[in-house]
């Protein structure tokens, strides 16, 4: 009997001493989050006084513009603008040469196949564009071809 209370009171020691070590350590993760906290409002502030900069900057050409081209606004017709954007798209540039039968445009392929059946259309024929230096209907024609 007696060995067995010597037993059970070096376990309750035992446990009680690990109980001081715990609430120490606990009590130091405390001082770490104050810190943390510290850290991630410091962090915040500059983010907010960065952003507040970017918008003041995004503001300030804005009404720069406004002010110089108040007596420049000209009514045109959306057939004519149509005529000035495709006069200034004429000029055509060299389109790389495409080994049809190359590793390289097969994986495209499938990627471009993968990317229109998720529905990505659009992304696949941004790549197609990209990668050949097509227009945009003749991307749009080979993607939905695929």
């Amino acid at each position: 009997m007696e060995t067995f209370t010597l037993i059970l009171a070096i376990v309750c020691l035992v446990f009680g001493i690990l109980q001081i070590i715990l609430f120490f350590k606990v009590w130091n993760m405390t001082n770490n989050v104050a810190g943390i906290k510290a850290l991630y409002e410091k962090q915040n502030s500059e983010m907010l006084a960065l952003l507040k900069t970017i918008a003041s900057e995004m503001k300030e050409p804005k009404q720069h513009n406004n002010k110089e081209s108040k007596g420049d606004i000209k009514v045109v017709a959306a057939t004519e603008i149509k005529k000035e954007s495709t006069s200034a798209q004429q000029i055509k540039k060299e389109r790389p040469t495409i080994d049809r039968s190359s590793e390289e445009y097969q994986r495209k392929i499938k990627k471009w196949n993968v990317l229109k059946s998720r529905g990505y259309i659009e992304q696949a024929v941004r790549e197609y564009m990209e990668y050949t230096g097509s227009e945009q209907n003749e991307a749009t024609e080979f993607i939905n071809n695929l």
